[in-house]
């Protein structure tokens, strides 16, 4: 079993609207699944009541007031009773996909990612629709364009692991779900890429809700506090060690390994860049395709 938790902003517009789609999506995982929504911004109490899942308010905030992550994630391992986690972002639709992917992975020292895909809805799903996930999907597919590997909103992890203990990262700003990937790595847990078995479903929405934002619109003051509590520690969907395919969970090759060590080391040691980049052709593997073919050849081959 597993409990999945999430912190959402003010059920508000379109905002609002987005977040009823996720949870609603979410309670219909089946009982294997249990759903614990976090904070106290203004409808969380109410949807969760509404939706018959567990609410915990009075989480620890930044002076911005933004939820900080850390509680929140201390909180989620207290009060569940699950050996599994996993946090996921608000607007994230999840399908039937997401539990064969969970029953497919049975270490319990792994962490659990995949890519998210991008959808623009602006009205409810209806879930009475027996298709639903089929029209979802087919949506998806048909508005789809590329996200960034670095982009990660989902995170399933086992309950009893220091994967529970976070610095003070703010909610919805960069650099903590990086952070988060690189640190998995450095407490030894495979980093399982689910995208061959399921999409995470990321609804579009404005940004107007990110405090003296700039930039990339979530970027600000409190991104830059995730920034120097991630010190620098960043690794994306590339860096995972193993992909879960329809058929069996895959080992990323040794050349794709030392390819990202030595994509890292560019980063840390930018004089050695030219010489590093040499190194990186001599260990590209033109034969082998990347995980992100892999990633997506695994999932075209999936019933529909």
């Amino acid at each position: 079993m597993l409990t999945l938790f999430s912190i959402p902003k003010p059920f508000d517009g379109h905002i609002g609207l987005i977040q009823q789609n996720a949870l609603a999506s979410w309670v219909r995982l089946g009982p294997w699944c249990r759903v614990m929504l976090l904070g106290d911004d203004r409808g969380v109490a109410e949807a969760a009541r509404q939706a018959g899942t567990q609410w915990l308010g009075d989480i620890e905030r930044n002076n911005l007031g933004t939820p900080l992550l850390s509680d929140a994630f201390a909180k989620a391992a207290r009060s569940a009773d699950t050996d599994w986690l996993c946090y996921v972002n608000a607007d994230i639709i999840l399908t039937g996909r997401f539990g064969d992917a969970m029953r497919a992975v049975h270490d319990h020292k792994a962490l659990l990612i995949a890519e998210r895909r991008n959808v623009d809805l602006q009205t409810p799903i209806d879930f009475a629709d027996p298709n639903w996930q089929d029209r979802l999907e087919e949506l998806v597919r048909s508005q789809h364009a590329p996200v960034s590997p670095s982009a990660i909103d989902l995170f399933a992890f086992p309950r009893g692991s220091p994967l529970v203990e976070l610095p003070g990262f703010a909610v919805g700003r960069p650099h903590w779900d990086n952070w988060f990937i690189a640190h998995a790595r450095r407490c030894g847990y495979k980093v399982v890429d689910a995208s061959g078995v399921f999409h995470l479903i990321h609804q579009n929405h404005s940004y107007a809700h990110v405090p003296q934002a700039r930039d990339q619109r979530w970027a600000g003051p409190e991104g830059d506090a995730n920034a120097r509590l991630a010190g620098g520690r960043y690794m994306d969907l590339n860096d995972a060690t193993h992909l879960l395919t329809k058929d069996k969970l895959v080992r990323v090759s040794l050349r794709r390994r030392v390819d990202r060590w030595l994509a890292h080391q560019a980063v840390y040691r930018p004089g050695l860049k030219r010489p590093i980049g040499w190194c990186r052709l001599l260990t590209r593997s033109r034969s082998r395709p990347s995980p992100g073919d892999l990633r997506s050849s695994a999932l075209t081959a999936l019933p529909r």
